[in-house]
């Protein structure tokens, strides 16, 4: 304790409290409350002057007290694969956008592999977080076990971008069939018919392993728009490769390397990967897309300033984490989940990677 020359307390700054908020935000105490604890009924204009005062005046709702009193800690989590993807980053900032307007805080966990994701789940089970949402491609299938556990504790989950392993688990996804067919229909339409796909590496293991069932839903629509246009599939313009742009650029040599006829054009698993082809291919002065197009998938913003800018596939990735989040909180507070599985719509971004075989 900080004391003066007489050995008497000095007063130190002024503690905020909830009706500090609720005096700047014009509002009661009460309304701030059921901001920062999710429960009530409160208008989103409500909730944003709440916020902005809050943050004006560097409160923050004691969450240690409101744990004793609730049993909750008032922290989420998400999970993601990849760290270094600004795609999760994105989909991180709608999620943390929407936590903090139900009174939540959201953290970000990165997980390299299946067994870091089997551990995080168990650490997070231990009470850490009032809920998860799992955000990954093909691997939350195997989770199932892990999910249900989470659930027996009382902790919320939600999926991002991918099915969910539990019928009581929801899930908002993007139809990434839909978006690889919109990707390959725009390069027939242009006059391509040699078009490769460069895939994730893991999704062809998985592939070869059940060979009976296309399990990668870009694989599914880039079949299926060649097989709409009459276009033979060729197993040999398949390519796999890590999911970054390392990976892309090391593909870029495998694409103009093959033997046989050429392929005209490039349909890339996600943006990483299409910008390090772009990068790969301008190294080897194969010009884009005079020689080759390329199209990518996510629609990150970087895919604006790349040379040249990049066609891709895009999706609202900041509505997929803010929904995500919301149905965490929707768990957490009682509400009714609307929908098991929300499905998002892509939408094809046309820019200067793309254009007429020469």
């Amino acid at each position: 304790m900080t004391t003066s020359s007489n050995d008497r307390p000095m007063a130190g700054p002024p503690r905020i409290t909830g009706a500090d908020v609720a005096r700047l935000a014009g509002v009661s105490k009460t309304a701030v409350s059921q901001v920062f604890s999710g429960n009530g009924r409160i208008s989103a204009e409500t909730s944003r002057r709440v916020m902005a005062a809050a943050a004006e005046l560097g409160y923050a709702p004691a969450h240690a007290a409101r744990s004793l009193r609730t049993g909750r800690t008032g922290l989420l989590s998400m999970i993601i694969p990849q760290a270094d993807n600004p795609y999760y980053m994105e989909i991180f900032a709608g999620g943390q956008a929407i936590a903090a307007e139900r009174g939540y805080s959201l953290d970000l966990v990165a997980v390299e592999n299946p067994e870091a994701m089997r551990r995080t789940l168990g650490l997070l089970g231990s009470g850490i977080a009032d809920g998860v949402v799992i955000t990954d491609e093909g691997d939350i299938a195997e989770l199932a076990a892990e999910v249900r556990a989470l659930r027996r504790r009382g902790v919320a989950v939600s999926v991002a971008q991918d099915f969910s392993p539990d019928p009581e688990v929801p899930a908002v996804r993007v139809d990434v069939e839909q978006g690889a067919r919109l990707a390959v229909r725009h390069l027939v339409q242009l006059g391509h018919r040699r078009i490769a796909h460069v895939s994730n590496r893991r999704e062809l293991v998985r592939q070869a392993a059940r060979p009976e069932e296309i399990v990668d839903g870009r694989f599914r629509g880039y079949q299926d728009a060649l097989a709409e246009a009459g276009i033979a599939y060729d197993p040999a313009l398949v390519y796999g490769t890590d999911v970054s742009a390392r990976g892309g650029a090391a593909a870029a040599a495998a694409v103009t390397a093959r033997p046989g006829p050429a392929c005209t054009a490039v349909f890339a698993f996600n943006d990483l990967v299409a910008m390090g082809l772009l990068h790969g291919l301008a190294m080897m002065d194969v010009r884009v897309p005079t020689d080759l197009s390329v199209v990518g998938f996510d629609g990150i913003d970087l895919t604006e300033f790349s040379v040249p800018s990049l066609t891709t596939v895009s999706h609202p990735r900041h509505e997929l984490g803010r929904r995500a989040v919301a149905l965490l909180c929707d768990q957490l507070d009682g509400k009714p989940v609307a929908e098991r599985d929300c499905v998002l719509a892509p939408s094809l971004v046309v820019r200067g990677s793309t254009g007429a075989p020469a």
